[in-house]
């Protein structure tokens, strides 16, 4: 019973670890295309202004 607690603990930990490393990934990408796209917007407001 222990050693099937302390896996599972384990396991956890694992999961809680991967998951924020997922969802760290996930950011990065979502904040990277923002900023692609304000950049864009960005560079064609200057294009039309000038």
């Amino acid at each position: 019973m222990i050693i099937i607690l302390r896996r599972n603990t384990y396991y956890n930990i694992y999961l809680s670890f991967t998951n924020r490393k997922i969802m760290t990934i996930v950011n990065t990408c979502s904040f990277q295309s923002v900023s692609m796209s304000m950049l864009r917007d960005y560079t064609k407001y200057n294009t039309e202004s000038s």
